[in-house]
């Protein structure tokens, strides 16, 4: 059964201002920062973890978190048959991912349980 925590909601409703402040300074000063990321699935986790993933950038594109207009998101297998899947997207500030709400650190928690997680951060060249 699960249990309420005294001022639960409160303190919820707190740390999403709190996160919603960070995300209106960031946009009056804003360095976005597009990153490539990696997700390997354990085998049988393949179908879990894209729903995952989606779940996640829902929610990012909700909290206007990310340039929502500009994401990429591939499903593809490695050399040895796994299934790999890739996100290329774009935080509208780099400081957005250390200040992430809970909401979104229990998506990625749970995408590091499903399998591992990698990202770079990426700067376009000239052609």
């Amino acid at each position: 059964m699960a249990r309420s925590i005294p001022g639960g909601r409160a303190i919820a409703r707190t740390l999403i201002g709190l996160f919603l402040a960070s995300l209106a300074r960031a946009a009056m000063a804003a360095t976005p920062e597009t990153v490539v990321v990696t997700f390997r699935p354990k085998a049988g986790n393949e179908v879990k973890m894209e729903e995952v993933i989606r779940k996640e950038w829902a929610a990012l594109v909700r909290l206007n978190a990310v340039v929502s207009d500009n994401d990429l998101l591939f499903k593809g297998k490695d050399t040895a048959g796994n299934v790999v899947f890739v996100h290329i997207m774009t935080w509208r500030d780099e400081s957005i991912p250390d200040s992430a709400p809970p909401e979104i650190t229990s998506l990625w928690d749970e995408m590091h349980v499903l399998g591992t997680v990698s990202f770079v951060v990426v700067k376009p060249l000239a052609h």
